[in-house]
């Protein structure tokens, strides 16, 4: 009887030790990262649809990579990786890159002091053999305040329709071409 019954504990023991081990020694899934930047070229209008300025070969980031999360086939990263300096105050969607597709926002306080908006959308590609990435994409920069704050900052930022107290104040259209 007591063989029986100290079996039976034996095995009860070894069940639970085999349910158990799996969990204990199972590591978290790795999740896969690549690393990128790329050179790009932009013209900058202002918010009446007057030129502002252009420029070619801008490093995106300016030093280093943008450390993009792989899961599945998409690429995840942090927004704040793509202003040349950090903004203040920032806070934005998740940028996510699905089927070369993005779309994404940001808010931040300007240099001017200003509340901004930036939305942003188009198309990237990530060359992870490359390290880099091809596509465009637009971002619309929008300012919050009365009209005179605004306009003293932002001469020539135009009223939404959409909302009182929000200005277009900028149009950027950017082309990555990798790192040549």
């Amino acid at each position: 009887m007591k063989l029986k019954m100290r079996t039976t504990s034996i095995l009860l023991i070894l069940l639970a030790l085999a349910m158990i081990a799996p969990m204990t020694v199972m590591a978290p899934p790795t999740q896969e990262t690549v690393d990128v930047w790329w050179l790009e070229d932009a013209q900058r209008d202002n918010g009446d649809g007057t030129f502002h300025s252009s420029w070619s070969n801008d490093r995106i980031p300016r030093t280093g990579e943008i450390e993009f999360r792989v899961i599945g086939k998409t690429y995840h990263t942090d927004m704040e990786l793509f202003y040349n300096v950090p903004p203040l105050n920032l806070r934005s969607s998740p940028f996510v890159i699905a089927n070369g597709k993005f779309a994404v926002w940001a808010r931040y306080t300007s240099g001017s002091g200003l509340p901004i908006l930036d939305k942003l959308r188009g198309e990237l590609t990530i060359d992870e053999d490359e390290g880099t990435a091809y596509g465009s994409y637009v971002q619309y920069s929008y300012a919050f305040g009365t009209a005179e704050v605004v306009l003293d900052k932002y001469p020539y930022a135009k009223e939404s329709p959409r909302a009182q107290g929000m200005w277009l104040i900028g149009i950027t259209y950017y082309t990555v071409h990798g790192k040549t």
